[in-house]
């Protein structure tokens, strides 16, 4: 049976997406008519993590009050019964995959009806896939591979099973068992108890007494995600196509007698569940769910009522009551939702604008909303393209959020200058639990404006910088374009000055490090008709990037290269301190921390933020946004946000006490290892001393740039590098339009 089993791994699949079938049932009142009101009803939530379950949920239903759940784990199907009146938890089937492979399960009738693929062995020769001599042909041959429909009830006792013995599905079922092939199923059912199983290219379809009645084929540039139910027992798809490159999620309707699928609408971040009641369907988007039918109604606001925003299923389970279902900590949660009028206390609303909502912050806001008795923070979310136009409007209008989140699609020196932002250092000071000595000053100090003042308030950070051989630089501080230039020029013309990157994106990367060497925002001026400038422009239009080019030292040589002196400049982005270390591997030799070269004087390296938040100096809620961020700066969020440095002290150096740890493994030759960290090459480093920690922290208090990109300027950057580049432009034209357009630009935006 182990000798079967290897062969028979390789037929199961794991992959299904999570089905809600819910009953009809009545309306639900609703007191909110505007799609961007932000009052919702309010609900009582009682949560449950399922601690039970640890593989994949393949999908899930509701019957009398019960959740079932289909779980996949290891090579085995589970399906939980949860009792939602006291989530007792208990398997009520057990099926191994390498016999009766669950694929997928619904609600049927009140009984559960599961989709299984199974293989039958008897008669099977003790076949060994090691044994050259094995006649796989005839093991193939000899196993019979079926596909059935069962009905069981809710204790899991089988009432009948269905085999589907049509020639079509059964011609799908032996090809895959024959080809090896990865076999992905999915069952839906309607209200009329009709079957639609997605193999696929195909769909299909079985009527209420489980005979075949038609297949509905889907095009090749269409991949099918969910089925929906409408209210009215209307059966839609959410679909993907891939169109010219670029994938769009819509929605289409299944014609069961014409057995095609008529594209409908597009969708437009949003996520639809089944209908219920009055509504066709319902809707997901942004942190509000809407009940549609005419109109879009809001039934639940979840940042209001404190709830993951993550969801993967919704529920109605009566008028009453929602089942909601995400994951918590990657933990598998369901949430049953009573409504109550009273349930949301009376809370001051925080409103932070964004442009685009991230599955992070919406966790952090749900926590924050939980744990705070007076403040509640809700999200305004501004369409990407217009976020620096529309929130400019507001602000002179006075209908400005009370913060936001900082990101690339703003001009943010510019906002800084035209004084929209409080001083976060207003607020530390008189912060009864925090000042300036709990924040690791240096850093701080690079997020000043030229003023002084601290308009932002990072949450944690990285750094980005460049390393060459010290020999290169003579131990010197100076390190200029033309610096740069000399050496490729004495290094031979097969030198790179980097391993193989995107040009274009490497070069904008070197005007922003050293952004204010070549615009003046708040003057309205820029400065890239220079010498320095245009011969930056010929190094990169000589350096090979392409993996096409004849490069000699692509990313897999880099180690020769830099050793023969022919690779000039390693990038380094830094998220912990042993990058020393690293660069002592990778060079071999003494290096220094340069930078990117600057017009003239020193180098530059750069802090890179994390969440950044600002408060916007006509908010009506200062105090309480502050109360907000320090969320942000809690022990618990600096201690677990570990792709970037704490911007606290002691979570910094409580970082670093961690990462310096001592780990120990027995490697191959039976050797113990002892390590504190293990570089991506495969070396191990040992624990970093005492000067080397305080080394590498005064080289990060000494970078003093913020990297900050802006779109408008990166489609300039593009537009007239790409025309430098390919069509032939000159460096001095290149130079020269750079300067007219980032000219009107700034001057635009003073």
């Amino acid at each position: 049976m182990k000798k079967i089993r290897k062969v028979c791994l390789l037929l199961m699949i794991a992959s299904l997406i999570f089905s809600s079938c819910t009953e009809e049932k009545n309306n639900i009142e609703n007191n909110s008519k505007d799609e961007n009101a932000i009052q919702a009803i309010s609900y009582s939530n009682n949560e449950f993590e399922l601690n039970d379950i640890s593989g994949e949920i393949k999908s899930n239903f509701i019957i009398n009050n019960n959740l079932f759940i289909l779980e996949n784990v290891d090579i085995e199907n589970k399906i939980y019964k949860v009792d939602l009146n006291n989530f007792k938890t208990e398997v009520i089937l057990s099926k191994s995959m390498m016999e009766d492979n669950v694929l997928s399960v619904c609600n049927y009738g009140n009984n559960i009806l599961t989709l299984s693929y199974k293989l039958n062995y008897s008669g099977v020769q003790d076949v060994s896939i090691e044994n050259e001599n094995s006649d796989m042909d005839e093991f193939f041959q000899n196993i019979k591979p079926s596909m059935s429909i069962d009905e069981y009830d809710i204790n899991g006792n089988l009432i009948n099973s269905n085999l589907l013995d049509d020639e079509n599905i059964q011609t799908v079922v032996s090809t895959y068992a024959s080809n090896f092939g990865q076999f992905d199923a999915k069952m839906y059912i309607d209200k009329n108890s009709y079957k639609y199983i997605v193999i696929e290219e195909k769909i299909y379809v079985y009527d209420e007494n489980f005979k075949f009645k038609s297949i509905i084929n889907i095009p090749e540039d269409m991949s099918i995600s969910k089925f929906i139910i409408s209210n009215e027992n209307h059966i839609s798809v959410i679909f993907s196509e891939n169109t010219v490159g670029q994938y769009k999620l819509y929605m289409g309707d299944i014609d069961v007698e014409k057995s095609i699928i008529q594209k409908q609408e597009e969708l437009n971040d949003e996520e639809i569940f089944n209908g219920y009641g009055d509504y066709k369907f319902i809707k997901k988007k942004n942190n509000k769910i809407y009940g549609v039918n005419k109109d879009d109604k809001i039934i639940l606001d979840l940042a209001q009522n404190y709830l993951n925003t993550n969801i993967y299923d919704f529920s109605f389970i009566d008028d009453k009551t929602i089942l909601i279902m995400y994951l918590e900590d990657e933990k598998p949660t369901i949430c049953i939702l009573n409504r109550s009028e009273n349930a949301v206390k009376d809370k001051e609303e925080i409103v932070l604008a964004v442009s685009n909502v991230d599955l992070e912050i919406n966790k952090i806001i749900n926590d924050f909303n939980k744990a705070n008795n007076s403040y509640n923070v809700v999200l305004k979310e501004y369409p990407v393209e217009d976020y620096a136009t529309n929130l400019y409007k507001d602000y002179v209008s006075g209908n400005i959020p009370d913060m936001m989140f900082i990101n690339n699609d703003i001009p943010f020196q510019n906002f800084c200058s035209k004084n929209m932002f409080e001083d976060i250092y207003t607020f530390i000071d008189k912060d009864k639990d925090l000042n300036r000595e709990d924040f690791f000053e240096g850093v701080l100090k690079a997020f000043e404006f030229k003023n002084g003042s601290l308009y932002s308030m990072p949450t944690g950070f990285g750094i980005k910088t460049y390393a060459v051989k010290s020999k290169f630089v003579n131990n010197s501080s100076i390190w200029t374009i033309n610096n740069l230039n000399d050496i490729m020029s004495s290094q031979g013309s097969d030198a790179q000055f980097m391993v193989s990157l995107d040009r274009i994106q490497l070069f904008k990367e070197f005007i922003y490090f050293n952004i204010n060497e070549y615009i003046d925002f708040e003057k309205g001026e820029c400065y890239f008709e220079n010498e320095s400038f245009v011969k930056l422009l010929e190094l990169f239009k000589n350096y090979k990037f392409d993996e096409n080019d004849d490069v000699k030292y692509k990313n897999a040589e880099y180690i020769e290269g830099y050793k023969n002196d022919k690779i000039i400049m390693k990038r380094k982005d830094i998220q912990n301190l042993f990058f020393m270390k690293e660069l002592e591997v990778d060079f071999e030799d003494e290096f220094s921390l340069v930078g990117v070269p600057s017009v003239e004087g020193e180098g530059s390296s750069v802090i890179c933020p994390g969440f950044e938040i600002s408060i916007f100096q006509k908010s009506k809620n200062k105090d309480a946004s502050w109360e907000f961020i320090k969320h942000f700066l809690s022990e618990k969020y600096q201690n677990t946000k570990l792709d970037t440095f704490p911007i606290i002290k002691n979570s910094l150096f409580s970082r670093i006490e961690t990462q310096n740890q001592i780990n120990v493994f027995v490697d191959e030759n039976g050797k113990t290892v002892e390590y504190a960290s293990k570089y991506i090459n495969g070396n191990y480093f040992g624990q970093l001393s005492q000067n080397e920690i305080d080394d590498s922290l005064e080289f990060i208090s000494s970078i003093n740039n913020v990297y900050r990109e802006d779109m408008k300027l990166n489609k300039i950057f593009e537009e007239e590098l790409l025309n430098y580049f390919d069509l032939g432009n000159s460096a001095e034209r290149t130079a020269e339009l750079l300067q007219n357009k980032i000219s009107l630009y700034v001057a635009e935006i003073k």
